[in-house]
């Protein structure tokens, strides 16, 4: 018996769900968004409860853009290596971390990508 309290969803799955769901729908599927997240940003602190200020971000960030983009944030905290914690002091992003509204722009367009760290740690050693 599994006593984990996160489902285990793939990343086949949140594909078909971004496939079949319509970006414009005003519903935001809670669940979905959690699961995106544990899926992909695996390595970061688990998420127990969506509190009313944390679905008025996911909200916020779902009208700003739209679950596709949301989803895409997750995959590019998931694959930075900052984000995870290799950094000097070890810091990790967080879910509050992701949806705040600076912190969300700049993973999406490509702050934290792994191209790009390495790319200034290769400046820095120059």
């Amino acid at each position: 018996m599994n006593t984990n309290i996160h489902s285990r969803v793939s990343v086949s799955d949140i594909e078909e769900e971004i496939n079949s769901s319509s970006s414009s729908s005003s519903v935001v599927d809670y669940n979905f968004v959690l699961d995106s997240y544990h899926t992909f940003c695996d390595r970061l602190s688990k998420v127990s409860k969506l509190s009313d200020e944390r679905k008025k971000h996911i909200n916020a960030r779902v009208r700003e853009f739209n679950i596709d983009t949301v989803v895409t944030v997750f995959k590019k905290v998931g694959n930075s290596s900052f984000l995870n914690g290799d950094n000097d002091r070890r810091w990790k992003a967080d879910f509050d971390w992701i949806f705040n509204p600076t912190n969300f722009l700049k993973i999406f367009e490509g702050k934290y990508d792994k191209k790009e760290q390495e790319s200034k740690k290769s400046k820095l050693a120059m």
